[in-house]
């Protein structure tokens, strides 16, 4: 999204903590009428319900309202599930001096994470203090478990990090569009500890379940609406259907200063979906984990009510999905799929019993009601947007691209073998040809590589000089009024500056500054895998070496990363997709691991990496073993393959404020249902398969 300023800096009114208390205060009231309207029905129909009409009693709504009231630390994280992925809003933040060099202006628009980060902070300190309270009270248990161990060391690890970081404020609070600074991780730890403890219950479970899939529900009815883009019925063209497009949805996310002095200019293609979410590739990381939830719910819900839920929610899903158009998130959804697979046969392999045939028929007959409805939904969305899905999905050819090394085909700049300057010339080589653009009594000369001196003539076509000679028809370059040299080759440009003491290369941004050439490990040749998150890796791994005891601090991986290897961007960064390359600042690896090991260090990925670990363990063994079907056990499903995929998408995508907070409460939930389902075992004997029920 682009922001178009005609006013200025004209800063806020009110302090965040002002606007923050305003908004809270606005909205506590009309909760709390809300809560008791609902409280006062559920109290009249329990007088009016005859005998036999038990039913109306499980409606969902009043199901939750009553397990909330003695749930209060899960109200609060459902609310984090429910309402902090869908906050959209304007913050107008001017950035500090430090963080400017690596921003496109000294000011940041941001929509869609800085109140996400304000929202999740605040929600996460309520809930602790309920929690603490809680525990004082002895209305809760801590759950005695190793894995606070991993969980504090993490949080010392990114503690420590901030205390030394060289950018403390960034550290702090996060970097611009990003906003995932100390507090927020600290967070995350915080709300993984709590649902941890208190989703062993079966209404606070409940709760954190509404909240998520309302989440998902919401965003996802937003997104369906941004891909459809606009509707055309008997000659009428009815749009545009994005919400944020239309002069509501606009007023909205803008702050009531802004709204005439601002014109928002959406920058993604049609047929795609960021929804509340920010980019496309975070769609799919939270769609993943919605999906995987949802289709487990469905597939094991035996109330009606709920089954249309939960089927309403997989099909808005679903249809996101496919979309939002991220082969991370495609790739997340299949690898998950393919454990569950494994670990089916696993455990035919292993555990020798007769299938009980009453109990499966239903299942099977739920997953081909799904899997017939997601064909027709994934046939209409690609139809409607002229195949733009099948073509997404035909670029998951894992196999070619590792080969070739790159998702696209070859481009010109592939050419491209190096830039040198000196204080007197400009040396630019590719696979075919070289040239020199040397400085001579204040003239411009240019050379081939052999010494051959070129003559340019100026092209009213091309509105830039070119050369004559057809071996370097694809360079051209014009000079400016303030003495600088824009040498193109191709849709590629460098900037080079004339000045007192010579040639300088220019940093885009009215400075000079070097050229280096980046330390790299791996990838050789395969830098364009991955939308180039081959060069990003390759050029990430050598710094690891500095980050083993502590990293250099949350969200501050752009101040760290070798920007100045601007001739590998401009070579591995094709313009069609980065017009800003090679001067676009890279401020994230494209890796949750790597992105964890650079911020916080080696030692916090490996604390991560154990409790992530320790889940899927834990979870794989129960699936093999478990006999009976609870809620618990379902949820268990659910959420281990919502995590699944997420971890697989993390090798490709960040952890941000937009889906983070969704995926540690997952987290949480599963470790929760896992520690219920292997103590009601344990009771149990695990004797017999017992079915009862999903809700």
């Amino acid at each position: 999204m682009r922001i178009v300023d005609r006013a200025g800096d004209l800063g806020y009114n009110m302090s965040p903590a002002l606007r923050f208390s305003r908004e809270f205060i606005l909205i506590l009231p009309g909760g709390l009428i809300i809560f008791k309207e609902l409280e006062d029905y559920m109290a009249r129909n329990k007088k009016k319900n005859r005998p036999g009409c038990e039913a109306a009693q499980s409606n969902i709504f009043i199901d939750l309202v009553a397990a909330s009231k003695n749930n209060v630390t899960a109200v609060v994280i459902a609310a984090i599930a429910a309402f902090v992925p869908l906050i959209v809003f304007l913050r107008v933040i001017p950035l500090a001096p430090d963080v400017v060099k690596f921003w496109t202006a000294d000011i940041n628009y941001d929509f869609f994470s800085f109140y996400k980060m304000t929202w999740f902070l605040f929600l996460t300190s309520v809930s602790v203090i309920i929690f603490c309270i809680g525990v004082k009270n002895k209305r809760i248990v801590i759950t005695k478990t190793w894995i606070y161990v991993p969980a504090g060391i993490y949080a010392l690890t990114a503690v420590m990090s901030t205390v030394f970081a060289k950018h403390t404020a960034v550290a702090l609070y996060g970097f611009p569009d990003r906003y995932e600074g100390l507090f927020v991780l600290l967070g995350y730890i915080l709300v993984f500890v709590v649902v941890l403890n208190i989703a062993q219950e079966k209404g606070a479970l409940k709760l954190i379940l509404a909240g998520l899939l309302f989440s998902a529900f919401v965003a996802s009815l937003i997104g369906l609406f941004q891909f459809i883009g606009r509707i055309e019925l008997f000659g009428e063209v009815y749009g545009p259907l994005d919400f944020f497009k239309t002069s509501a949805g606009r007023m909205f996310i803008t702050p009531r200063e802004y709204r005439e002095l601002l014109q928002l200019h959406f920058q993604f293609a049609s047929h795609t979906i960021c929804t509340t979410l920010f980019n496309t590739n975070y769609v799919g990381s939270f769609m993943e984990m919605a999906l995987m939830l949802s289709i487990v719910l469905f597939i094991f819900e035996t109330d009606k009510t709920r089954k249309v839920i939960f089927y309403i929610v997989s099909m808005f899903v679903f249809s996101n999905w496919i979309g939002c158009l991220s082969r991370a998130g495609y790739i997340g959804v299949i690898a998950a799929i393919l454990v569950l697979i494994v670990i089916a046969g696993l455990r035919s392999a292993l555990v020798k019993k007769e299938v009980d045939r009453d109990f499966i028929k239903p299942l099977l007959k739920n997953i081909a009601v799904l899997i017939a409805s997601f064909i027709v939904l994934f046939i209409v969305l690609d139809f409607s947007s002229e195949h733009t899905i099948s073509r997404q999905f035909m670029k998951l050819d894992v196999k070619t691209e590792v080969k070739t090394g790159t998702s696209g085909p070859a481009g010109l700049l592939d050419d491209v073998k190096d830039v040198k300057i000196t204080p007197d010339t400009i040396f630019y080589s590719t696979a075919n040809t070289a040239m020199q653009v040397k400085m001579a009594s204040n003239n411009l000369l240019f050379y081939t590589g052999d010494g051959v001196l070129l003559a340019p003539t100026f092209s009213d076509a091309r509105k830039a000089y070119v050369f004559n000679d057809p071996r370097y028809s694809n360079y051209t370059f014009r000079l400016d009024r303030n003495n600088i040299i824009f040498l193109s080759y191709g849709d590629a440009v460098i900037q080079v500056a004339i000045t007192s003491q010579g040639l300088k290369f220019c940093d885009g941004k009215g400075g000079f500054t070097d050229i280096i050439k980046a330390d790299s490990w791996g990838f050789e040749g395969r830098e364009g895998l991955a939308s180039t998150r081959g060069y990003i890796w390759s050029r990430t791994i050598p710094l690891l070496k500095d980050v083993v005891f502590l990293g250099n601090g949350p969200d501050t991986f752009a101040f760290h990363f070798p920007q100045q290897d601007y001739i590998a961007k401009l070579k591995y960064y094709p313009v069609r997709s980065y017009p800003s390359s090679p001067y676009m600042i890279i401020d994230k690896p494209h890796n949750m691991y790597f992105q964890t090991a650079m911020n916080t260090g080696v030692i916090s990925l490996i604390c991560v990496l154990i409790i992530f670990i320790s889940y899927i363990a834990i979870s794989i063994k129960i699936m093999l073993a478990n006999d009976r079907r609870t809620v618990y056990s379902t949820v268990s499903l659910g959420a281990f393959l919502g995590v699944t995929a997420y971890l697989a998408t993390a090798v490709f995508n960040d952890s941000l404020i937009s889906v983070a907070p969704v995926f540690w409460i997952m987290l949480g939930l599963g470790y929760a249902v896992n520690f219920v389902v292997i103590r009601e075992n344990k009771e149990n004997g695990n004797s017999g398969c017992t079915h009862t029920g999903g809700g």
